[in-house]
């Protein structure tokens, strides 16, 4: 299976003294022999293959230094799916990521530290800000964008594309 693309999905929210995190990950691949779509078929086989790839990232997002506001959180990958979009030979993963982190007043900042890379296939993420809050900061190796109104932060990567290994993506309260 050859990776052709991802997509990653980031929600913010703050809960009681803490920020919530939500993490949702799409891994697309082209599989020419359609190979994984024979699984569909092996139940238990399917099974095996998605929490294989559950434990992988894991052990991949635990070589990762994560921090919230300078703190160092634990990232868990809670699910992961294996499904096909419209034809057999390309398969996506997805995958359910939370962690938390503590909250302080004013500027807020997620960081993390990973090894690194040379982008293999395109990717995209997108950011949204708890409501009442606007990204302020986006130290990122990728091409970015924020909305307007402050409330989104899109993020693309492209294949070729030299990954520095640390990126650092903060957001602050609306002024009244």
């Amino acid at each position: 299976m050859k990776p052709i693309y991802a997509q990653g999905y980031y929600f913010i929210n703050l809960e009681g003294k803490g920020w919530h995190f939500w993490e949702i990950i799409n891994y697309y691949y082209f599989d020419e022999k359609a190979e994984m779509a024979e699984l569909v078929h092996r139940p238990f086989d399917y099974a095996e293959e998605v929490e294989r790839a559950r434990l992988a990232l894991q052990e991949e997002i635990n070589k990762e230094k994560v921090k919230v506001n300078g703190e160092r959180v634990k990232v868990e990958v809670k699910q992961a799916v294996l499904e096909f979009l419209a034809f057999a030979e390309i398969p996506y993963y997805t995958f359910i990521l939370e962690f938390e982190g503590p909250y302080k007043e004013g500027e807020n900042c997620f960081e993390n530290e990973f090894e690194e890379w040379v982008a293999e296939y395109d990717y995209e993420a997108y950011w949204l800000a708890p409501k009442g809050w606007r990204f302020t900061e986006a130290l990122t190796s990728c091409d970015y964008e924020v909305s307007e109104d402050g409330s989104v932060l899109s993020i693309w990567c492209r294949k070729g594309d030299r990954i520095r290994g640390y990126e650092k993506i903060c957001w602050s309260p609306l002024k009244s």
